[in-house]
């Protein structure tokens, strides 16, 4: 699993602060991926941020919280990092 987890990390965008909406903190984006590489890639493939909605990725780290067993600070960090990227 782990190596799996591995593979996929580096298809997934690194926060470079040009990408992201205004207002979003390169540092909190960036933790806010090591933490989804981290607790959601232990279980599951992880899927690209722009693979779901805003709305829909709400409602998935929601439902995943107490599986993954996520504070709600990280809840935030890793939901601001996977509803941050818009590609031009």
């Amino acid at each position: 699993i782990g190596l799996s987890m591995i593979a996929c990390a580096p298809a997934l965008y690194v926060p470079q602060s040009t990408n992201s909406k205004e207002g979003s903190d390169l540092q909190a984006l960036n933790e806010g991926r090591a933490l989804y590489v981290r607790n959601c890639g232990s279980c599951h493939s992880l899927y690209i941020p722009n693979d779901f909605s805003d709305e829909a990725w709400e409602a998935y780290i929601e439902q995943m919280q107490n599986r993954a067993k996520i504070s709600d600070s990280e809840k935030a960090l890793i939901l601001r990092y996977l509803t941050s990227y818009k590609p031009e």
